[in-house]
């Protein structure tokens, strides 16, 4: 018999613990604005990281409802290889998918509502960057689009436009009422790292991918070279960090944030030297979850301290 959905954990079907990872570019692009400008506002802040984190776990809830209508989930959980790191209260059926959508579709509307609110009394770019940014991200894993599961590659690009570019570049504009191009580069190295947030979290069941014959990046390259392919990747996103602190993007004591390669190479070289090894790939995905978390940190307080020394 099916629980109703206010007796399931809050956190157990939207997969909240991911929040912090989600919103490191918003947060970035937030302290961006002060240090850039001075302006701030901890009320429309509220709504604004509020309306991303409603849009972000109905995304979740939206993808763990596709991934258990196309068969990968259970596809994943059967395979002693793999890790299905879906919603468990939707894979086994605890919650249904219809109950699940209509769960996904109140957090999108209440996400909606605080975007029409930031739209009316700070900017309207503000609502077409969100409606933009979560457009982008359904037509990624629903029909007819689909075209993370169809164009490897695809996801990659969409996470780091979305999540990263026009996540930052919004939450500028909730601070000052006016949009930045450096606000949308703010988002460059945060939204990098939640693509491998992603990217990785894809590799953990690319066999279950390849076995219902979905196109993912890791289902198409294989593990080998998605490692490889994802490890440049990283580099070259540190270095993108290097640059934009000797431009002056980031005050120059966000170089400390190099930090978070330290953990994640370290990653990458079990990663690479033993092959196959799903475990390895459970700590690379820990490590860039970890390295994301840090390097935001680290950018923020420097962001932060450059606003307040103005």
């Amino acid at each position: 018999m099916l629980e109703p959905i206010s007796r399931v954990p809050f956190g157990s079907v939207t997969r909240a613990r991911l929040l912090p990872v989600l919103l490191a570019p918003f947060v970035t692009g937030a302290a961006f604005s002060y240090a850039q400008t001075g302006a701030f506002s901890w009320s429309w802040f509220a709504v604004a990281a509020a309306g991303a984190a409603a849009a972000h776990l109905s995304l979740n809830v939206l993808h763990d409802v596709v991934d258990v209508a196309s068969g990968a989930d259970a596809a994943a959980r059967s395979d002693a290889a793999s890790v299905a790191p879906g919603s468990v209260a939707i894979a086994s059926g605890r919650v249904s998918r219809s109950r699940a959508l209509v769960f996904a579709s109140i957090l999108a509307a209440f996400a909606a509502g605080c975007g029409v609110a930031l739209a009316t009394h700070r900017s309207a770019g503000i609502l077409v960057y969100g409606a933009v940014a979560y457009v982008l991200a359904v037509a990624a894993i629903t029909p007819p689009l689909r075209f993370a599961s169809r164009i490897p590659g695809a996801n990659e690009i969409a996470v780091i436009t979305a999540g990263g570019f026009l996540q930052a570049g919004a939450a500028y504009a909730v601070a000052t009422k006016q949009f930045d191009g450096g606000s949308l580069w703010s988002g460059l190295v945060p939204g990098g790292l939640l693509m491998l947030v992603f990217w990785h979290q894809a590799l953990l069941h690319y066999r279950a991918d390849v076995a219902i014959g979905r196109e993912s990046t890791s289902s198409a390259l294989g593990p080998e070279r998605t490692v490889i392919v994802s490890s440049v990747c990283a580099a070259m996103i540190f270095v993108a960090l290097i640059v934009q602190v000797a431009a002056g993007l980031f005050p120059r004591g966000a170089i400390i944030a190099l930090a978070g390669a330290l953990p994640l190479s370290n990653a990458y070289a079990r990663a690479i030297k033993s092959r196959r090894d799903i475990q390895n790939y459970v700590t690379l995905l820990g490590a860039t979850l970890g390295a994301t978390a840090l390097v935001t940190l680290i950018l923020v307080i420097s962001l932060v301290v450059r606003g307040a020394v103005r």
